[in-house]
């Protein structure tokens, strides 16, 4: 089943320099109109930058019994095999709890946490590779019944989620998805919006108590949640007027470990928001807008004589009439997605050219603005280029 899609301008964090967590927790959405279909994942490590990042919406099996997708099957959604087969060991939690506020039913499906759990790479600002992860899995519903905006709807992406693990006793503010070194894959089927939130293995956390919060906006409210300054047991602001879902994760309190939530700890910075915060991430996105409706009617021709390539690559189409790719630019900027090829180019002779995403990211060097392209080679195969600017 197929369906034409739009592509979310999201939040793809990965440059090279660590910008302060304050930064983080500002990044903002925006919504650009594309017309190919690709199904990507939205990182929220340390650092700063922008990218498009399309989703791509598929009917799939449910859990028997009822309406939702497994968890499994919310990871096959996304291609990543890997996972799906972690969801389905002993080591996966199963927990199917639904909480409904300010309009919305939120179900905490499932959670797994490991090493080597998923078929997509993970970056640290250094470019080292991290393994140890934990993916949860959620579902979105409107609580009248209505179906979510499918992600071709030029309503989708108009109300925001902040999906975030937070600790007992440590400040949300300070630890939260951005800094926890999160991302996400999110997707509509059936009307029913599903997303995996994956951060750092969290499960070193589970003697103190872990939970999971479902806001609304595109990062921390501090409006939303109340903690016990002698307890350190978090809740929900019950004065909050919107949404603003809390669970408690069942991780197994042995799988805590103090000596590495220490060294965890010790290597997080935090530092203070400055009184411009806001304006700082309002030019970030004023600047990338800008120059994405620059280069909206570009060519191959003029990105070969207006930008430097950084990145290039054949991709074949495999037996699904997908591609795939994952790559990391020398200056420490990367993306991963899977793409399928039909209805990506306007027709299917070679040389058809059609820009792929956006995104901006500040480093050593200051700001930098990527561009992902796609061109239809004569043997079928299509060539990924990263254009910098």
């Amino acid at each position: 089943m197929k369906h034409d899609v739009d592509a979310l301008l999201q939040q793809a964090l990965s440059p090279s320099e660590e910008p302060a967590p304050w930064l983080n927790e500002k990044i903002m959405q925006i919504a650009k109109e594309t017309e190919h279909m690709k199904k990507g994942r939205n990182r929220i490590p340390t650092g700063i930058a922008v990218a498009v990042l399309t989703l791509m919406a598929a009917s799939l099996g449910v859990f028997a019994g009822w309406k939702y997708l497994a968890p499994q099957k919310v990871a096959e959604e996304f291609a990543d095999e890997l996972l799906a087969k972690a969801f389905e060991t002993a080591d996966a939690i199963q927990i199917n709890e639904t909480q409904e506020y300010a309009g919305y039913k939120i179900t905490l499906l499932g959670i797994v946490s490991g090493k080597g759990l998923s078929e997509y790479t993970n970056w640290d600002e250094q470019g080292n590779i991290v393994e140890d992860r934990t993916y949860v899995v959620t579902a979105i519903e409107n609580a009248d019944g209505t179906p979510r905006p499918e992600v071709s709807d030029d309503a989708f992406g108009q109300d925001s989620f902040y999906v975030s693990p937070y600790i007992k006793g440590l400040s949300m503010g300070d630890y939260n998805a951005h800094t926890l070194g999160g991302g996400y894959s999110e997707d509509v089927v059936d009307g029913i919006q599903y997303r995996i939130m994956e951060c750092d293995n969290i499960e070193m956390f589970a003697a103190r108590g872990i939970y999971l919060g479902v806001s609304d906006g595109s990062f921390y409210n501090a409006e939303a949640y109340l903690m016990d300054d002698k307890t350190g047991e978090i809740r929900r602001n019950e004065a909050y007027t919107g949404l603003n879902a809390l669970f408690e994760l069942p991780i197994p309190a042995f799988k805590g470990d103090e000596a590495a939530v220490t060294e965890y700890l010790n290597e997080m910075e935090t530092e203070e928001m400055p009184e411009d915060a806001q304006e700082i991430v309002d030019e970030i996105e004023k600047n990338l807008q800008t120059k994405a409706e620059e280069v909206s009617t570009w060519t191959l021709t003029d990105f070969k004589a207006g930008a430097e390539c950084v990145y290039e690559k054949e991709l074949a189409v495999d037996a699904k009439g997908e591609i795939h790719y994952s790559y990391r630019t020398e200056r420490g900027n990367g993306s991963d997605a899977t793409v399928l090829v039909e209805g990506l180019f306007t027709d299917d002779q070679p040389g058809s050219f059609r820009i792929s995403g956006i995104y901006s990211s500040d480093g050593e060097g200051g700001t930098q603005t990527n561009v992902e392209t796609f061109e239809l080679l004569e043997n079928g195969n299509v060539m990924l280029r990263v254009f910098a600017m």
